[in-house]
């Protein structure tokens, strides 16, 4: 099982398999939307295309290899131009009404499940996440980070929606 490190200020965190980091990702500053990380000899960057846009760019190297979208009926999907293939992710309740116990399952648009995010609080405030994997190659462990991409996404929309909104 892969299980996700994260900083106190959410800032840094890694990618743990066997005690082992994987992949160290970082917010470059804590204001920001934009996660750099360095895998298989290769730096990936996700980053906002603008302010005004739901839009966010996958950079390696620089290079433009896909993008994280959003629409209202199909929700956030990770679209990969090189590989012309579409992710997305589905939301589970695990937990019970009072309980903060999620699983999100990438995946492939087809439905092919590749892994699935199991997302719990400790005491409101620690945040628990493992990872399974299903059809995930070790080659392939950068989809774990546009996962959890999609996952804090849905998380921040989802939180957006519950605020009660009074209007005067």
């Amino acid at each position: 099982m892969i299980r996700v490190n994260i900083e106190k200020n959410h800032r840094n965190w890694q990618i743990i398999e066997n005690d082992l980091p994987v992949i160290k990702a970082t917010r470059p500053k804590w204001y920001s939307s934009d996660v750099k990380f360095f895998y298989n000899g290769k730096t990936y960057q996700l980053k906002k295309k603008s302010i005004w846009k739901s839009t966010t760019e996958i950079l390696q190297g620089g290079q433009l290899i896909g993008s994280i979208t959003h629409s209202f009926s199909t929700g956030y999907q990770v679209d990969m131009n090189n590989s012309n293939k579409t992710y997305s992710l589905t939301q589970e309740n695990k937990g019970g009404m009072w309980k903060n116990v999620k699983e999100y399952t990438f995946i492939e648009v087809g439905p092919k499940p590749i892994f699935i995010i199991k997302y719990s609080r400790k005491n409101f405030r620690k945040e628990v996440i493992q990872i399974v994997k299903i059809d995930l190659d070790n080659s392939s462990y950068d989809l774990i980070i546009y996962g959890l991409s999609l996952m804090r996404l849905t998380q921040l929309s989802e939180a957006a929606t519950a605020t009660p909104t009074f209007y005067g």
